[in-house]
């Protein structure tokens, strides 16, 4: 019984992404990081560069608001029509709120354990090698976390796509390790160059929903 409950909270969470809108959603992200360290690299060390620093929380947040609110004009314009709308119960009330705390207690221990041994044991490395190389480790480092947290996610929703995400996520953290402009602007490129393939992975799987549903009209009149 539990197992079959199981099976259709997945379906229900799995149904979030049957349109490519979290693609959408992560890929116009991407390209608002993108923008903003390209930006930074081009004007590093002048007082503009300073004043991206102090709007980027700003716009970073304004971006998010902006991209949600398209999602959810997609998906209700879209989306729900088609196929309706589907939830699954959550937790309520003080059970839920403390799960909350406990796994945001949890997660940032973890985060807060794990920074502390990367900059203990590989900070002096990777400024040693970077020197000498000329590697722009940032962007590695960050395809890598990435790609991990797609691998994750793919295993969690059982939604295969996201092994390709993680897959060209490492890919392009590899390639541009090897932009010698500086760290700022191989952030920037990664950061771009994925909100571009995320928005493309999206056009495509939004493309394959709609040619897979039926539009009200057209069921209607069937």
């Amino acid at each position: 019984m539990k197992s079959e409950l199981d099976q259709k909270q997945l379906r229900a969470m799995q149904y979030w992404y049957v349109d490519g809108t979290y693609e959408f959603n992560m890929g116009g992200i991407c390209l608002v990081l993108g923008i903003y360290f390209l930006a930074l690299s081009k004007f590093e060390s002048t007082k503009f560069a300073d004043f991206l620093n102090v709007i980027m929380v700003l716009v970073f947040i304004g971006g998010i608001f902006l991209i949600n609110w398209f999602i959810r004009q997609l998906k209700t314009r879209v989306t729900f029509p088609r196929t309706g709308y589907v939830s699954y119960k959550r937790e309520r009330g003080l059970k839920r709120i403390t799960r909350l705390i406990i796994v945001g207690l949890v997660a940032g221990i973890i985060a807060a354990l794990g920074s502390l041994a990367i900059v203990d044991f590989s900070a002096e490395f990777l400024i040693r090698t970077s020197r000498e190389y000329s590697l722009n480790w940032l962007s590695g480092m960050t395809g890598i976390l990435m790609a991990f947290a797609a691998s994750i996610f793919a295993i969690r929703m059982k939604i295969s796509r996201f092994y390709f995400i993680a897959i060209l996520s490492i890919a392009i953290g590899f390639m541009t390790m090897f932009i010698s402009e500086g760290m700022h602007f191989g952030l920037g490129l990664y950061y771009a160059l994925m909100g571009v393939i995320l928005l493309v992975i999206g056009g495509f799987v939004l493309s394959t929903y709609l040619r897979s549903t039926t539009p009200p009209a057209e069921a209607q009149n069937g």
